[in-house]
């Protein structure tokens, strides 16, 4: 499990490098990326979610409190490059209505 990140000419992006996001990594990633998005200059924060397989209620909440971070922050956020297992989980929870979801990273 690992955080990595990287500012681009446009955007400000967070790689997360885990199979789950789930409860037993929840507040530590959730702690990083409110760190990070605090810290960058950039006003657009991209989330790479391609590696994230599963994400349960903990690691929703980590991606919300992001999204309300970024808002707080006048910043704008975007996941991009979902999993289809995560994508169908945010259909199912409407979040794709709250979330910016791209199919692959800006360019």
């Amino acid at each position: 499990m690992s955080v990595q990140y990287k500012t681009l000419t446009n955007y400000f992006l967070i790689h997360l490098k885990m199979e789950f996001l789930d409860a037993r990594v929840a507040e530590e990633i959730k702690a990083e990326l409110l760190s990070l998005i605090d810290e960058t200059q950039q006003n657009l924060i991209v989330i790479d979610l391609s590696e994230v397989g599963f994400i349960d209620s903990s690691g929703f909440g980590v991606l919300i409190a992001s999204l309300q971070n970024c808002k707080l922050k006048k910043k704008e956020l975007i996941l991009a490059s979902l999993t289809p297992q995560a994508k169908q989980c945010f259909r199912m929870l409407n979040l794709d209505k709250l979330f910016k979801i791209s199919e692959s990273l800006p360019a």
